[in-house]
């Protein structure tokens, strides 16, 4: 500075000072402005992220921007979440109506229409006998209860079309059932929308909404799932309401409808009394008045008009198949 402007030392030293001082505060307000423009960004990008929303917007606009950019049209798309399409892992099922039989000794047979119009006599073991049978299909579910007070849940599928020269299933093996334990009935859920009405020994007798069974995985054993304080006599899948007749240990019958009774979410409810306890007293027989006391016989003095009901006693000539 001396030599390049014809300064003394104190002039040259003091133009210096000067200098240096401009440049440190430039460059303070340089970094300062950066500062604010970091802070305004941090800002812009904590906003974006508190929002799953406008992350997906900001994904949306680049990809707009990147699409607007190449002219080479895109090899994948996007697709809007009301536009996917569920798909099933699981194999197809073929449709088709079977008919499921149960026997006494918890042999099921699952018989297709064919096989059933030509058979005619079907195989079961020496002293089995047919209990259960009722019209299904083979994309549906059963339920199968035991006197463990457990449901089993299985697929139609999973059985194999029975011929009539083959015994069918044996549940306690196929469902891996342990080593007491016995198949007490068997039911078609269909697609769980329906009751299923549940008549124990005891005369208790249940209404629960098939919903209560179905479950978010694919569990095949179901605890707890069943009123376990006297034995399952019979169950049935009410998708209207209908009457019930019970015959009692002492020959009294009781009929009612199951309009009667309220319908429980909680499968192992103990339902109501509908039969009167007493002391002894047990069903025995659980059907309708048509089957019971034959066609055209009067059901109307055994009729409950509310639960419990003790029904009437039965006359000879009321049941007179009880007393031949």
């Amino acid at each position: 500075l001396m030599k390049g402007f014809d300064i003394d030392e104190t002039q040259a030293e003091f133009v210096a000072e000067l200098k240096l001082r401009n440049i440190n505060e430039e460059y303070i307000l340089n970094r300062t402005k950066d500062i604010a423009k970091l802070e305004g960004e941090i800002a812009e990008l904590e906003e974006i992220l508190s929002s799953e929303e406008n992350i997906k917007k900001v994904i949306s606009d680049e990809l707009a921007a990147v699409n607007k950019k190449y002219v080479m049209p895109r090899r994948t798309g996007r697709i809007e979440p009301h536009e996917v399409i569920e798909v099933s892992l699981e194999p197809e099922v073929e449709e088709y109506p079977v008919t499921i039989m149960l026997s006494r000794d918890g042999y099921l047979k699952k018989m297709t229409d064919r096989v059933l119009k030509k058979a005619t006599t079907l195989k079961y073991k020496d002293g089995d006998k047919p209990f259960i049978e009722f019209p299904s299909s083979n994309t549906h579910e059963l339920l199968v209860f035991t006197n463990k007070s457990q449901v089993y849940k299985c697929k139609v599928a999973a059985f194999e079309d029975t011929k009539s020269a083959q015994l069918g299933s044996y549940l306690p093996t196929d469902l891996e059932m342990e080593p007491d334990e016995n198949v007490i009935w068997v039911i078609d859920p269909e697609d769980y929308k329906a009751d299923v009405l549940f008549v124990f020994e005891n005369g208790r007798v249940v209404r629960v909404a098939l919903s209560g069974y179905v479950t978010k995985t694919n569990r095949k054993r179901l605890k707890n799932a069943i009123y376990g304080g006297s034995k399952l006599l019979y169950a049935q899948v009410l998708k209207e309401d209908r009457d019930i007749a019970l015959v009692s240990s002492d020959y009294r019958l009781m009929n009612f409808n199951t309009s009667l009774l309220k319908t429980k979410t909680t499968t192992n409810t103990q339902g109501v009394q509908a039969l009167t306890a007493k002391k002894g007293r047990s069903v025995t027989t659980v059907g309708t008045t048509e089957k019971i006391l034959g066609a055209g016989v009067s059901a109307e003095k055994f009729t409950a008009q509310s639960l419990p009901s003790a029904g009437a006693l039965m006359k000879e000539n009321d049941m007179p198949s009880l007393f031949d």
